[in-house]
């Protein structure tokens, strides 16, 4: 049986693990500087953002075990005509671990977040979907951005 749930300061410890679980299976081994970075700062980000609701992480867990996790950062900018209260969204990080695939674990963890985020006043979720992950994000409602996603790195 399939439990969904937020997670609480509790999870610190998990969420650091599924956090570093998602960052090896994207981009591949890291090197030992850039994992004893992340890991510095990942705890007292997941404690404060809890604490503050400026983080929500969802996780599906099958016989205790999480099968898929999602995350969804909330920041704060001015209000506007496109977002009235002012708060943003950016969904992170949705795993689902590769045997619990195509169970709809990822399904239920993103509604979940986006229940959440409703219930929190946030406006609008954005995120960046890769190939594999389109076709969900389309059935729960994202559409397309009109304007090109830019970035530049300091």
């Amino acid at each position: 049986m399939v439990t969904i749930r937020t997670a609480h300061q509790g999870d610190i410890e998990l969420l650091v693990r599924l956090r570093m679980d998602y960052i090896i299976a994207d981009y591949g081994e890291i090197s030992p500087t850039d994992r004893k970075n992340i890991l510095a700062r990942l705890p007292s980000y997941f404690w404060k953002g809890l604490e503050d609701k400026s983080f929500l992480a969802v996780l599906a867990e099958v016989d205790g075990d999480v099968v898929s996790v999602a995350y969804l950062a909330i920041c704060n900018k001015p209000a506007s005509v496109v977002f009235p209260t002012g708060k943003i969204g950016t969904l992170l990080n949705v795993l689902t671990y590769p045997q619990h695939r195509r169970k709809g674990y990822a399904f239920l963890v993103v509604s979940r977040l986006v229940e959440e985020a409703r219930k929190l006043g946030v406006d609008s979720i954005d995120l960046t979907a890769t190939q594999e992950g389109k076709s969900l994000y389309d059935q729960l409602g994202f559409q397309e951005s009109t304007r090109p996603e830019m970035r530049l790195r300091l």
